[in-house]
């Protein structure tokens, strides 16, 4: 019996929240908040429609996400028939923010708890299609952490991001990697460890201008210390998605850049952005992607390519509860005989990363 996916069926399927006749708004509009912007998108096709935010930081009140307004939370008061949504990956505000709500009796549930509960079919799919013990106890806790907004009983930090399976780890002198959000080369120095200079190339991408700026020079100096060819490693400073053109991009200077996301995906900016299907000429055979919740669309602008290539995949799916499960599965559409194991990098919620492999 597999005591993980029952239990993660059981806290999906019990106690499933009817809100069909309720004006939806969100508590919490920073990052978190941002970043589940391309998720809810997507699911206000189902009619999971969010009408405003509300946040108790005044200098965030009057200001929009998307087009949606942000709020005093007083509002929330004056409407009827109005149910909160709690929107942060922080334990402590989660059970703070209730504790509020709960006093004042407005109707309220975590925003991952209702987004997991209505798509348990997903989830379970998901489940199933993870093909190793580890992933099913890594993907099961991290399920139960954002549903029930308490830490997770499951063992899931693990250090070695991307090259921890061995698929990922083994070299290959012919290999061409793709870093999709490589930041300031974190990740290629990384790889470079792994694999010293045995691999015949690495193609970045990066959308902010002053990451990109320290990335040319730590690829300068990786170069010179695993005696790379200076057309070893390409970097691009741009935008991945699934569209050719402008967007609006933001950088947050208080956190370094980390963070730094495309806050604009339909008006025309001056960040360039880029598909990989019309962008990218020559096979790749790795494709690692931590752009900030624009997975999904990445992977939609990468379909021909990682249908002709069977790449190796590693991509995060902790940006949002909705990339957890739509993610995989859009993978598994574009492949169908992908091998998937699940493996989380980080003590906090983020860092669960998505891997998809091929076997030969």
């Amino acid at each position: 019996m597999d005591t993980n996916r029952k239990a993660i069926e059981k806290l999906l399927t019990e106690e499933k929240r009817e809100l069909s006749n309720k004006h939806l708004w969100i508590w919490g509009a920073g990052d978190t908040a941002v970043l589940y912007q391309q998720g809810l998108s997507r699911i206000e096709e189902e009619g999971f429609v969010i009408e405003g935010y509300v946040d108790s930081d005044p200098k965030k009140q009057g200001n929009t996400i998307g087009t949606k307004q942000i709020c005093d939370p007083e509002a929330l008061y004056n409407i009827e028939d109005v149910c909160v949504l709690i929107c942060s990956i922080r334990e402590e505000v989660l059970h703070s923010v209730k504790a509020e709500l709960d006093k004042r009796k407005i109707e309220n549930y975590y925003l991952d708890e209702v987004i997991l509960k209505n798509h348990a079919n997903e989830v379970l799919a998901c489940y199933d299609a993870l093909g190793d013990e580890k992933s099913r106890e890594v993907y099961a806790g991290i399920i139960q952490w954002r549903v029930t907004g308490c830490r997770t009983r499951y063992p899931l930090n693990m250090t070695e991001d991307y090259f921890v399976l061995d698929s990922f780890k083994r070299s290959n002198k012919d290999e061409i990697f793709v870093d999709c959000g490589a930041y300031v080369g974190d990740t290629i120095e990384s790889y470079c460890e792994v694999k010293g200079n045995n691999f015949k190339k690495i193609i970045a991408f990066e959308a902010d201008r002053i990451n990109y700026q320290k990335l040319e020079k730590n690829i300068a100096r990786l170069n010179h210390e695993y005696g790379l060819s200076d057309s070893q490693i390409v970097i691009h400073n741009c935008a991945v998605a699934d569209k050719m053109g402008k967007i609006v991009f933001s950088r947050y200077e208080n956190n370094d850049g980390i963070g730094s996301k495309i806050t604009n995906y339909e008006a025309e900016g001056d960040c360039d952005v880029i598909c990989l299907d019309e962008y990218l000429k020559e096979p790749y055979t790795f494709l690692k992607a931590d752009i900030e919740s624009f997975e999904y669309r990445m992977l939609q602008g990468a379909k021909k390519s990682i249908q002709a290539n069977r790449p190796l995949l590693a991509i995060c799916i902790y940006h949002s509860s909705i990339d957890l499960y739509s993610v995989p599965l859009l993978v598994k559409e574009i492949v169908p005989d992908y091998k998937f194991a699940v493996r989380h990098h980080a003590t906090d919620l983020s860092g669960t990363v998505l891997y998809a492999w091929r076997e030969v």
